[in-house]
């Protein structure tokens, strides 16, 4: 409803916000709206897929931090590497 609403006011921006926003909580649900939107007609390939990557970069930022503040020092170095490929790949795969 809110990545509707956002594309049809804001286009791309609006919904890469939601997808920024929404990211923080849940991933699934931007995927899920995205497509819709794609399929619809109502988001071209780069605005939903961007907006899916952007979500998936804020859960990985935000699980990041959980991480860092719930398992401590010792997890976060574990852990946090690999967030950060992971978060490095999403960013080359939203530049290109």
């Amino acid at each position: 409803m809110a990545s509707k609403l956002a594309q049809a006011r804001l286009g791309t921006l609006g919904l890469w916000s939601v997808g920024l926003l929404g990211g923080l909580v849940d991933v699934d649900s931007v995927a899920v709206a995205a497509a819709r939107l794609r399929q619809q007609g109502l988001a071209d390939l780069g605005s939903a897929s961007g907006a899916y990557l952007l979500a998936t970069l804020a859960n990985l930022v935000f699980k990041g931090g959980a991480v860092v503040v719930v398992g401590g020092r010792k997890l976060a170095r574990s852990v946090l590497p690999a967030f950060a490929a992971i978060a490095a790949a999403t960013l080359l795969a939203l530049a290109w």
